[in-house]
């Protein structure tokens, strides 16, 4: 920042990327009903009333702390995995996704494994942005597919993301066990098996 106060857009607009960063957090890690509003206003340091300046509703909110949990997600993976060739890259998002850390940190994890089951029967916004996420992410597998010269690169993504989702969520319920880990590395091999990936 060059020192100048920010101006009142700014403000908002900062204060409202402080409650959804604030949100995703508390929705991946509590579920979107174990979530209150008045919770989350204050984690993030400012008043229940002020809610309504910045969301319209509770969906609204969760429809944004949603986008910035695939956003988050989307930054890491490219942080991890975009200078790699395509399959290299494909490999690398497997580890990273079907993984231990993935696993343990709820609240920072994929937004698909946190929330797909209580999303798909909560509010509109919500279930659009974790669809728009899926597609988003199916998109991205298909194009290290593709790359790879699989033959039906949307449909093997669609399986990868799948398994991979389904994994994490089983992982979870065993928590950080000696099964758990086996459940993990066999679903990595399953999944690099299916994607075509030797080595």
């Amino acid at each position: 920042m060059d020192g100048k106060p920010l101006t009142r857009v700014e403000a908002k607009s900062a204060t409202r990327d402080r409650v959804v960063r604030t949100a995703s957090r508390a929705m991946r890690r509590d579920g979107i009903a174990g979530t209150g509003v008045a919770a989350v206003m204050a984690e993030a340091g400012l008043t229940h009333g002020g809610f309504y300046a910045h969301f319209k509703s509770k969906d609204a909110l969760a429809g944004a702390a949603i986008d910035a949990a695939f956003a988050e997600s989307a930054r890491r993976i490219a942080g991890e995995v975009d200078a790699m060739p395509p399959a290299a890259a494909l490999a690398g998002w497997i580890d990273l996704y079907v993984a231990a850390r993935h696993r343990d940190d709820r609240a920072g994890g994929c937004a698909l494994t946190a929330l797909s089951g209580e999303a798909a029967r909560g509010g509109a916004i919500a279930r659009a942005a974790l669809a728009s996420g899926a597609d988003r992410l199916t998109a991205r597998l298909a194009q290290w597919l593709a790359a790879i010269g699989d033959a039906d690169p949307g449909g093997t993504a669609a399986a990868l993301l799948a398994e991979a989702v389904g994994t994490v969520t089983l992982a979870r319920i065993h928590g950080a066990t000696p099964a758990s880990d086996a459940l993990l590395a066999a679903a990595r091999a399953s999944l690099r098996r299916r994607a075509g990936i030797t080595g």
